[in-house]
C-alpha cells in the first residue's frame, strides 16, 4: 500500500494535559507501517463567533446562563453535576465527552446530530442541527419546561452504555486492517 498522511484533529474540550491512548496508539500503528501522522491539537483555541442566540433564549427563559468558561477537570466535573441542562451543539464532535461527563452526572443534554455517537444517544437526548440557532433555541427552551426535562432526565438516568478498551482497540485495529 501507498504511503498516505493523516491528521488527527484533537479538540480537547476538557483540557486534558495527555494526548489520549487511542489516539497515541493508532498514530503509533500508522507510523509503524510507513504512514505519515500530524496532530492538531485546539486546546485553548476559543473563538466567540455566537452559534446561539443567547439573547432570544434569555427573552423567554431569564433563568439561562451561558457558560464557556474553562476550568480544571475537577472544578468542570463538579460545574457538570451542579448544572441544570448540558449543551454541545458543534459542527462536529466525533466524541462527546463532555456529554458523557454529562450522562454520569445525570444531567439532561442538548446535542448536535453530527456526534460520532448519534445511534447510541439520539433517544435520550434533544438533537439539534448545529447550523439552526433557532432550533438550537426552541430545544433550549424546550428544557426549561419542567415535564420534559425530567422526561430526558429519566432517559439519561436509564441510559447503559458500555465500551471497554479491549473493544476500542480492536475497533481501531479492525478500522487500520480496513486501509490495508
Amino acid at each position: 500500500m501507498s504511503n498516505f498522511r493523516v491528521l488527527m484533529l484533537y479538540p480537547n474540550y476538557q483540557h486534558e494535559m495527555m494526548v489520549p491512548p487511542a489516539l497515541a496508539l493508532f498514530s503509533a500503528l500508522l507510523k509503524r507501517e510507513g504512514h505519515t501522522v500530524d496532530m492538531f491539537d485546539t486546546t485553548n483555541y476559543k473563538l466567540d463567533i455566537g452559534f446561539v442566540d443567547s439573547e432570544k433564549v434569555k427573552s423567554a427563559n431569564p433563568e439561562v446562563i451561558y457558560n464557556n468558561v474553562i476550568y480544571p477537570r475537577d472544578k468542570f466535573l463538579d460545574t457538570v453535576s451542579r448544572s441544570y441542562a448540558v449543551i454541545i451543539a458543534s459542527l462536529g464532535d466525533i466524541s462527546p465527552n463532555t456529554i458523557l461527563d454529562a450522562i454520569r452526572a445525570n444531567r439532561p443534554f442538548i446535542l448536535t446530530r453530527e456526534t460520532g455517537l448519534y445511534e447510541k444517544l439520539k433517544d435520550i437526548a434533544l438533537m439539534v442541527d448545529p447550523e439552526n440557532i433557532d432550533d438550537i433555541a426552541e430545544k433550549i427552551s424546550m428544557l426549561c419546561d419542567p415535564v420534559i426535562y425530567e422526561t430526558y432526565r429519566g432517559k439519561v438516568a436509564r441510559f447503559t452504555f458500555t465500551h471497554t478498551w479491549e473493544e476500542i482497540g480492536n475497533e481501531i485495529i479492525d478500522n487500520f486492517k480496513s486501509l490495508l
